[in-house]
């Protein structure tokens, strides 16, 4: 548990498991104070399934670890009344759309790091045919 500039405790980011191991699921760890609790919470980050090699994890983790760390040494905490927590800041936020079509767009481009290629693809079939048929109806979305 370290302190730095913040009045708060955190643990610095992580990467596990620390060796390589080709069928295991990596993510980051980290721990920084939540002003809410009053206390120290334990946040993971999980990698994207499209990462496969040892290699492209590692080079993900160097980002995603350097930006976490800079939060915690700069004093960021979790607190969803600040602007800008570590939270927020770890994922950032797309601006709702006011139209339904472009909110769907809007969660397949952010569910497109999370899923395999051909499920992506499964996806992009599906919500055109969905689109087709909104705009085949009277009172499209």
């Amino acid at each position: 548990m370290e302190f730095g500039k913040s009045k708060y405790p955190y643990i610095l980011a992580e990467l596990f498991p620390r060796k390589p191991k080709p069928k295991a699921r990596y993510y980051i760890k980290f721990s920084a104070w939540d002003e809410q609790l009053n206390q120290l919470r334990e946040k993971i980050v999980w990698f994207p399934s499209k990462l496969n090699s040892d290699k492209e994890r590692r080079a993900y983790a160097a980002t995603k670890i350097a930006k976490i760390n800079k939060a915690l040494l700069e004093g960021k905490c979790f607190d969803f009344n600040d602007p800008t927590p570590v939270a927020k800041t770890l994922i950032e936020p797309k601006p709702k759309s006011l139209f339904k079509i472009a909110a769907i767009v809007d969660q397949l481009e952010t569910k497109k790091v999370e899923v395999r290629n051909k499920s992506e693809g499964t996806y992009k079939v599906v919500f055109s045919k969905l689109k087709k048929f909104v705009k085949s109806t009277r009172n499209g979305i």
